[in-house]
């Protein structure tokens, strides 16, 4: 009971934190390779497709890497922190026009859509790292051309963003002349995936599609399988255990008939009998039920905030259901 109820928590709670991470009409159609001479054509593209479940997203990319913050050399705050991946590559960072709704600033100020001055918004973790704040500034590279940008607030995001990271959200005006390529993101029906592919590929031969969809649902057959070679190999040991059950009762026939002939001589009726051994299985049932329940929860918890880094959450529902089932199959057992 413990091992089953185990392996539906942590699912369960996983199947939440995905769900609660991507934000509603999330893409599984991903676009890339959009030079700056298609985009218009593509968005005018994207906007006349009535099979489309969400708004379509064109997200520009500017590749760029950070040099300096606050005229100091990004190698040296990186060896003193536990942050090392911003001075060792190229990253793309991006603008956005306004302030998308999964974003909540935290410290600082957004910019106005009509700001003329450079300004950046940091994500919280990464200011943290590299112990940046609203007024800071930072010195940027991009195709030998090095820029300056204020930190204008520091956000932190509520769901994942499809397209570039999110530590670093530029405005318009930081990214004004850079060469962009661009990334589409939409959502549609799977079935409408290959019909897609076929018609962008026609009228935009140099662009790649590539069809997420087809891969979440590789992935969630995947772990269907695996869920369910777990769920039977747990059956097994749920079985042995209903069959140890029954075995001890057995084991005790004779005991319990000698009982039931006295009970009857004193005047208990089949009824009176029937109850007396069903709440004798009922409670094994239910205090095998509650303890691998509560063992259950306590094993899930430490999978979740220990190794896979995932909220937890106490399940009052699954755990009745485990009490009562177990109960169920005890007295099945006891009786058989």
């Amino acid at each position: 009971v413990m091992f089953t109820l185990t392996i539906y928590l942590v699912q369960k709670s996983l199947l939440v934190d995905v769900a609660g991470a991507a934000p509603p009409g999330s893409p599984n159609v991903y676009i890339i390779n959009i030079t700056p001479r298609d985009r218009d054509a593509i968005a005018e593209f994207l906007g006349a497709r009535t099979d489309l479940q969400a708004k379509p997203r064109l997200v520009p990319l500017v590749p760029a890497r950070l040099l300096l913050v606050d005229g100091k050399p990004i190698e040296q705050i990186e060896r003193q922190g536990s942050h090392r991946h911003h001075s060792q590559h190229t990253r793309q960072i991006t603008w956005v026009e306004s302030r998308p709704e999964e974003v909540q600033v935290r410290r600082g100020a957004w910019w106005k859509e009509a700001e003329t001055t450079p300004a950046v918004s940091v994500s919280e973790r990464t200011a943290g790292a590299l112990n940046v704040a609203p007024g800071s500034t930072l010195r940027w590279v991009s195709v030998n051309r090095e820029f300056d940008v204020r930190v204008a607030a520091i956000h932190r995001s509520e769901s994942v963003r499809t397209g570039p990271d999110d530590e670093f959200l530029f405005n318009r005006a930081a990214l004004a002349g850079f060469p962009a390529q661009w990334f589409g993101a939409v959502r549609m029906a799977p079935n409408r995936v290959a019909a897609f592919q076929r018609e962008a590929y026609r009228r935009f031969p140099t662009l790649t599609v590539i069809n997420a969809a087809d891969v979440l649902e590789i992935v969630q057959q995947i772990v269907d399988q695996v869920a369910l070679v777990v769920r039977f190999i747990s059956a097994f040991a749920i079985l042995a255990g209903a069959i140890i059950l029954a075995s001890t009762v057995a084991g005790t026939r004779l005991r319990r008939t000698r009982e039931a002939a006295v009970l009857k001589t004193l005047g208990a009726r089949r009824g009176r009998l029937v109850a007396i051994f069903s709440v004798e299985f009922a409670i094994l049932g239910a205090v095998a039920g509650f303890m691998g329940g509560a063992l259950a929860t306590a094993f899930s918890r430490l999978l979740l905030t220990r190794f896979l880094d995932a909220g937890f959450r106490l399940e009052l529902l699954p755990n009745l259901a485990t009490i009562l089932l177990t109960t169920a199959l005890a007295i099945a057992a006891g009786w058989l």
